[in-house]
């Protein structure tokens, strides 16, 4: 499961551009008379200041498929074509629910509130981790309505093979890091204390034990995906000539420093 994702969507090919795609560019860089090169598959973190990724409760990353503006100059309009987006899912409360799942193992379900509304949940068996944002359902996702980051399934070895595949990668046209299948954590995490539906049941005991190893599994490969998200941006800032002063500092070193259990 783990190796298919991410040829698919973490390491692979880079988008190739659609006639559409290139006849928009060109006629916004004419219009512009643009000399300004476009950024490719960039992460866009470069949006949002270090405190808004800091204080959200986690950030995932997705791919509309669309073209962003990254700045207006003298010199023309800089784009980002294909760019990877960070979707932050702002949390004021987690509340823990035993759960079963389809086969009949039991777990523990972290479900995330933001003033009372549920924005996302957090699935936990002995297997695997899944995190589910609130916009997804299967159907949404056939009929291409949502990201496929709206749901993303964590093995207990993904940090490692993650860890060696970056470790390993050599990146040029065909091979870019894209952190789709991972998340950030925000330190709302660790300052919200975690409430629970039942503290009579069975498993309700081992519930903030659990919630606690879930947050360092987590921790444990934020480094890797940071680290990867600068390079390749560092790397498409230097194809494109992007200047200090062109872009906001992306910042997102502060989710290692910030965050605890993270070296």
């Amino acid at each position: 499961m783990y190796g298919e994702t991410l040829d698919k969507h973490c390491v692979g090919s880079s988008h190739e551009t659609s006639d559409a795609e290139e006849e928009h560019f060109l006629t916004v860089q004419s219009k512009q008379a643009s000399r300004l090169r476009s950024l490719e598959n960039a992460i866009h973190t470069f949006s949002y200041s270090p405190s808004e990724l800091l204080y959200c409760g986690y950030t995932f990353f997705e791919r509309p498929g669309t073209t962003v503006v990254v700045s207006n100059r003298a010199e023309g309009t800089r784009c980002n074509i294909n760019p990877v987006l960070p979707r932050m899912v702002n949390v004021d409360r987690i509340r823990w629910y035993p759960m079963s799942t389809s086969v009949g193992e039991l777990g523990h379900c972290y479900a995330l509130q933001m003033e009372g509304i549920h924005v996302a949940s957090i699935e936990v068996t002995s297997e695997k981790i899944v995190v589910v944002h609130q916009t997804y359902s299967p159907i949404a996702l056939e009929a291409g309505l949502v990201d496929a980051s709206t749901r993303l399934v964590f093995y207990r070895d993904h940090g490692d093979r993650l860890k060696a595949l970056l470790d390993g990668l050599v990146p040029d046209e065909k091979n870019i890091y894209l952190p789709v299948n991972e998340i950030l954590l925000g330190n709302a995490f660790y300052r919200i204390p975690l409430t629970t539906y039942d503290d009579s049941h069975p498993l309700a005991v081992d519930a903030r034990r659990v919630w606690v190893e879930t947050r360092e599994f987590f921790s444990s490969m934020q480094r890797s995906v940071v680290t990867g998200i600068a390079a390749r941006n560092s790397d498409e800032f230097g194809r494109c000539g992007v200047t200090l002063d062109e872009l906001n500092d992306t910042g997102i070193h502060v989710l290692i420093r910030g965050v605890r259990g993270v070296p």
